[in-house]
């Protein structure tokens, strides 16, 4: 049962491996989109944080 098990891993192992590797430039758009979408997300959270600076600043 071990062996069966084993052999099951390393075949998915082997597409996990196939898909992400194929081309480079498709991760590249990947990581421009993922920062795209957060970057304005940090931007408000750090805002949000000189803010809260200033108000206990002056508190």
């Amino acid at each position: 049962m071990g062996s069966e098990e084993e052999s099951t891993m390393v075949v998915g192992l082997r597409a996990f491996r196939a898909r992400f590797s194929r081309n480079p430039a498709i991760r590249k758009g990947q990581s421009l989109v993922e920062i795209t979408i957060m970057l304005p997300v940090l931007l408000l959270m750090l805002s949000g944080l000189v803010e809260f600076g200033f108000l206990l600043n002056t508190y």
